[in-house]
């Protein structure tokens, strides 16, 4: 898997998810509000490379507006 993600990123061949040559090895992306992540085996979870309590269930939601960039 690393070799593939590291073809993936030299070559640019990162594709939306619904692009009908999507493979099962390739990176995809797509836009969403929200994301439930399912994990039944409790897979190992880590949050920038620190190691952290895992769960079964991950619910993820955008909160829009929720800070303010600065820029001077």
């Amino acid at each position: 898997m690393v070799w593939t993600v590291l073809k993936q990123i030299r070559k640019g061949q990162v594709r939306p998810y619904e692009d009908k040559k999507y493979h099962r090895t390739d990176i995809g992306y797509f836009q969403t509000k929200k994301l439930t992540i399912s994990n039944p085996a409790n897979a190992p979870l880590h949050i920038d490379g620190d190691p952290v309590e895992t769960a079964a269930l991950f619910e993820i939601e955008i909160i829009e507006k929720a800070f303010r960039l600065l820029m001077p």
